[in-house]
């Protein structure tokens, strides 16, 4: 293996480059973990009577998990959601392309 006039310690060192910065310099405390993400979008269609939701064309099914905010943050039933509604939601990966709903902000 051709090292480019490298020796074996400084290959090592760097390799350790992004841990040893990562120890360094930690995330602060009120940083979201990777793979969460506010998406603003617009309600197409609410089916309250069977947990069902469709934003910006994509369906969504509404569990008991779901939390549904209004502006000042309280809580609301899926019920008050209506077409043409500015939300934004936060989704985290689920299984497969299926997103998991965690939350919806209804925007003001």
């Amino acid at each position: 293996m051709k090292t480019n006039g490298m020796n074996w310690t400084r290959r090592r060192l760097l390799g350790l480059c992004p841990l040893l910065l990562a120890l360094a310099f930690p995330l602060p405390a009120g940083a979201r973990p990777p793979g969460r993400r506010f998406i603003p979008n617009r309600v197409d269609h609410v089916d309250a009577e069977h947990g069902r939701i469709v934003i910006s064309d994509i369906p969504f099914r509404v569990d008991a998990n779901t939390e549904i905010l209004s502006p000042q943050g309280k809580p609301l039933p899926l019920g008050a959601l209506r077409p043409g509604m500015h939300v934004r939601i936060r989704v985290t990966p689920g299984s497969g392309p299926v997103w998991r709903l965690e939350t919806i902000e209804v925007m003001p």
